[in-house]
């Protein structure tokens, strides 16, 4: 029982609901110690740290659950490519690579909550000094670079709640959302290129941040270098984008040149606008 979290998480409610603050925090500093990767008893802490304006008990809380999380992640690797065998080697591969796959979200969602947290308590400087550290972590997905723009304005507890299996952003559109910095958020997005320029929904996420605060000139940009490096099917998504865009806001003689490479490049009229 000891190690079920929500057993955790409801006595914690229930200290917090009759005021009694302190065994609040001592159940869940408690449930932490047996618990040391759980995502909903790390929040729960981190929530009540951040009320409090304990901002560095915070910082070492995350710190740990991302240590904690890597560690993981590191031994499922090790276990992969090493020729032991073991309980994990007799499960079915599809078993095996959805749970990496699910470890990995995990720790990418701890990245990005607390990326949240520093943006909203120590603002853009400070998550730049974060963002620095993710971009050296092999474990990070392209995800955590790219944003949505309704969820970067949604508190990291309710988008945690609410929106469990989406993948939100503490980056790029945070960034521009949280501190209005369109230049900062560009950089972010170009270093998410390095290693995600080649994932098409990477590609189409800055391509649609640069139309959105109307960069033209580095969307062309974008857009130009990305269908060089993707293949023609993989890039269709990315003409598709920008031929919305043409029609809507091009004039006349880019319209048609836009056309014509259309013609030349779908013949079929595969392109849907």
């Amino acid at each position: 029982m000891t190690y079920h979290t929500e057993i955790w998480f409801m006595a914690y409610t229930w200290a917090n609901n009759v005021a009694d603050y302190e065994e609040a925090v001592s159940i869940l500093t408690l449930g932490l110690k047996i618990n040391p990767s759980s995502h909903l008893l790390t929040f729960a802490l981190a929530e009540i740290f951040e009320i409090q304006d304990k901002y560095e008990d915070v910082h070492k809380i995350f710190t740990r659950l991302l240590s904690n999380l890597r560690s993981h992640l590191e031994e499922s690797g090790k276990s992969r490519s090493s020729s032991q065998t073991s309980l994990r080697s007799n499960k079915p591969q599809d078993a095996v690579e959805l749970e990496d796959s699910e470890r990995q979200k995990e720790y990418n969602l701890a990245w990005i909550v607390y990326m949240r947290f520093v943006m909203r308590v120590e603002g853009l400087k400070a998550l730049q000094s974060v963002l620095h550290r993710v971009r050296f972590d092999r474990w990070v997905t392209w995800g955590t670079y790219e944003a949505s723009g309704q969820l970067a304005q949604v508190s990291s507890w309710e988008s945690d709640h609410l929106f469990p299996n989406r993948h939100p952003s503490a980056t790029a559109l945070m960034a521009y959302h949280g501190g209005g910095d369109k230049e900062v958020a560009s950089r972010i997005f170009e270093d998410g290129m390095i290693p995600f320029g080649r994932v098409i929904e990477y590609v189409l996420q800055y391509l649609d941040f640069l139309i959105s605060v109307n960069d033209k000139n580095n969307a062309q940009a974008l857009f130009e270098r990305a269908v060089q490096v993707l293949g023609l099917k993989q890039a269709r998504p990315l003409w598709e984008c920008w031929s919305k865009y043409q029609y809507q806001c091009g004039d006349i003689e880019t319209i048609l040149e836009h056309v014509k490479r259309l013609e030349e490049r779908f013949p079929s009229g595969i392109v849907s606008f």
